[in-house]
């Protein structure tokens, strides 16, 4: 019986001393990025030290390495005495210190930072601990409590008296905090330095991405990519491509005007930028390394270098959340030496998308955008050139389709810059009698120089109360325009001049008919505005923002400051497709994008834009067009043919009357007015805020309404606290 009991005990040493030494390695090597990966792992020993590791510091956080003293301690308590099952009260004692411990760095030090990754101090149980302690207790009878339960736990494992234990902790107490300390850090850094070592034998460095696909870029000059519309291939509608555009022919007696040549615009320079690989592949290496220290494991998975950034897609690991990178852009920023960093996911990919900014920038040209073949066969009127994407990409849209576009940016920007590069794609796509500008300018310094192209209906609107005026003058034609669709029974503009204005028209106008030019209204700057008739033009705005599509017109609003103020919850909802340039702040991103991101770019044309139809924001780098090739192009245009502006008297006439509203709106008063007439005339009261709450309008249009009644003599004056006496007899005349 001696003998079995004898190596009973020593099959028992064997395995915990075996186990303990298992923990050991495990814990000394353990790399907390081993989890996530399939092969390559750190940890010496293997698969399952990765997982036990990985438990262990998850339940007990840096208690695991008392833990491992409890294992060892078990084994040599086991070597000393005969009774294996004895002895583990000891080693079960420790681990009753174990928890103690874990709960008393949880309560102190709640998080510790291992090989880039936060961990818990305690782990779970030391987290569990602390906090019901903490809600009962406090944090200083939480802390008497552990501690008093740490040293009465080692009294009975060391089997000493509370005074020769406590001779000793004075003894060797500065022992345990200088020599003890220092050699535990020397000895955790020592085993991952090894498990470093050990894995280079074996493989490549994980934090070198060698393996990254890296986009070639396709030369942008002297011949530009040629690329579709982004807006067509996104928003192909339910009507036929041949029904969507059909060019007009020129009304008779007009003088013939033709496009404006490209070779008024500016070359852009022979040869880009050269794409320097060293530098990309160093970039990445940060890049990994910087989010790994941050915990924000993963790797670069494709570099895409651009005329003005380069993105670096990122693969984050499978437990990383999207929220623990998004954060991290000035970090990366100071890291990397640039000026900004924009981080935001990438749609279909999986990966998050890491934009840079280039150190040798390219400029955009407007010329090389028009010479594509994309913008050539582009059939409509109001195809826009806006710029380049990240990846060197030529980028175009149809104002049609859009139908309205909405634009912000900081001063100094490119906001102005691309409003000219956009006039400038359409004026050489459309002829004067295809699309006719309206320009509101009340800075005056934008947009005079185009007063002499015959596109203009009306002199460049400088005057805020004009500009009302011309908003007014807008929606009574447009209602004009939907009253003769619906009298010819067709949707559209593009449907009414397919049938009667085209060059392959079917039918004949009506003597006083004509063909519908597409009108583009260029507003630059909406603050100055909204400051001096921020109803009238809010309202207006709306409206037209509403319905003038199918009536061909369209709107370009466009201000330099994104206030919530300015740019209302009613314009917004109104106005689907956006661009921002670079602001100051969030918020100011937040107003024009509904997200952050804004305040990132880099300036001087750099823009997000949020697409009507795809709702997710694109960067494009905007075209660029000096004021000269402005002048250049305005000045051929204009030597052919001056501006009639036939409309300046109807504009004057609705600014001095203060009409405009149309028939329409006066339809509408007029039935409102007939419901508070039946209202009154059944319950016999008449005051405005019954009205209002009646037929659910305004206090000012309920006081109004009862004004009129008066006026009429259908109630009585105001006496005092009494009701309006109501005359029953005069309602029927």
């Amino acid at each position: 019986m001696g003998e079995r009991r004898g190596r009973g005990v020593e099959v028992v040493f064997i395995l915990l001393l075996s186990l303990g030494l298992f923990l050991a390695v495990a814990l000394f090597t353990h790399t907390p990025r081993d989890i996530f990966l399939e092969h390559g792992q750190h940890n010496w020993c293997g698969p399952a030290g990765v997982q036990v590791s990985h438990f262990l510091f998850e339940l007990l956080g840096f208690s695991a390495y008392l833990f491992l003293t409890a294992v060892l301690a078990g084994a040599l308590q086991i070597a000393l005495h005969d009774e294996p099952w004895t002895v583990l009260l000891k080693p079960c004692a420790l681990l009753g210190v174990v928890v103690f411990l874990a709960a008393f760095l949880q309560l102190h030090v709640e998080e510790v930072q291992l090989g880039g990754l936060v961990l818990s101090a305690g782990g779970r149980i030391g987290q569990g601990s602390a906090e019901v302690l903490r809600e009962n207790l406090g944090t200083v009878g939480a802390t008497v409590l552990l501690l008093g339960g740490v040293l009465a736990l080692m009294v009975a494992i060391l089997e000493v008296s509370l005074v020769t234990l406590a001779r000793l902790v004075l003894r060797l107490g500065r022992v345990v905090a200088a020599v003890l300390g220092r050699s535990i850090g020397a000895f955790l850094a020592l085993g991952r330095a090894l498990a470093t070592w050990f894995a280079r034998g074996w493989e490549q460095p994980e934090t070198r991405p060698d393996h990254i696909l890296l986009t070639p870029v396709v030369p942008t000059r002297p011949h530009p990519p040629a690329r579709d519309q982004a807006e067509e291939d996104e928003e192909c509608d339910d009507q036929p491509e041949e029904e969507q555009r059909t060019p007009l022919d020129p009304p008779s007696g007009t003088v013939p005007v033709t496009l404006p040549p490209l070779d008024l615009l500016a070359n852009p320079p022979q040869g880009g930028t050269e794409v320097d690989e060293s530098t990309l592949r160093s970039n990445a290496e940060i890049l990994q390394r910087t989010l790994g220290d941050f915990g924000v494991l993963g790797r670069v998975v494709n570099i895409q270098p651009g005329p003005v950034i380069t993105l670096y897609e990122y693969q984050l690991a499978p437990e990383i959340k999207l929220k623990q990178i998004m954060a991290l852009g000035d970090d990366l920023a100071m890291d990397l030496k640039t000026e900004s960093v924009r981080i935001s996911p990438l749609p279909g990919k999986g990966t998050v998308g890491i934009e840079l900014p280039n150190r040798a920038r390219e400029t955009v040209y407007l010329r090389e955008l028009l010479e594509t073949p994309a913008f050539r066969a582009a059939t409509s009127p109001l195809t826009l050139a806006l710029g380049k994407t990240i990846d060197g990409q030529v980028f175009l849209a149809d104002l049609v389709k859009m139908p309205h576009l909405l634009m912000a940016g900081a001063t100094g920007t490119g906001k102005s810059v691309t409003i000219n590069a956009i006039i400038a794609s359409i004026l050489y796509k459309s002829l004067p009698h295809q699309v006719k500008f309206i320009m509101i300018d009340p800075k005056m310094l934008e947009l005079k120089t185009y007063e002499t192209i015959p596109h203009l209906l009306l002199p460049v609107v400088t005057d805020p109360r004009k500009a009302a005026a011309t908003l007014k003058w807008c929606v009574k034609e447009m209602m004009r325009r939907y009253t003769l669709l619906s009298e010819h029974r067709v949707r559209d503009i593009s449907s009414y001049n397919r049938r009667f204005g085209g060059a392959g028209g079917t039918e004949d106008l009506r003597e006083g008919e004509e063909p519908l030019p597409y009108i583009v209204l260029v507003i630059d700057e909406l603050a100055d505005l909204m400051l001096v008739a921020s109803k009238d033009v809010e309202d207006q705005i709306a409206r037209l923002a509403q319905m003038a599509r199918a009536a061909g017109i369209h709107m370009i609003l466009a201000t330099q400051t994104p206030r919530a103020d300015i740019l209302t919850g009613l314009i917004k909802a109104n106005f689907k497709a956006r661009i921002s340039f670079s602001v100051s702040s969030k918020l100011d991103s937040r107003v024009i994008l509904d997200t952050q991101g804004a305040e990132t770019l880099l300036g001087r044309g750099d823009m997000l834009y949020l697409s009507p139809s795809f709702q997710k924001l694109q960067r494009i780098h905007g075209a660029y067009i000096a004021e000269q090739e402005i002048e250049a192009v305005t000045g051929f245009l204009g030597g052919q043919g001056r501006p009639e502006f036939s409309l300046l008297t109807e504009v004057e006439d609705v600014l001095v009357t203060g009409e405009g509203e149309g028939v329409q709106e006066e339809a509408d008063e007029d039935e409102v007015y007939e419901k508070a007439c039946s209202v009154v005339r059944e319950t016999k009261k008449a005051s405005a805020s019954y009205l209002q709450r009646r037929l659910r309008i305004g206090y000012n249009r309920a006081a109004r309404i009862v004004e009129r009644m008066e006026e009429e003599g259908l109630i009585g004056p105001q006496d005092g606290v009494k009701q309006r006496e109501v005359h029953l007899e005069r309602f029927g005349r």
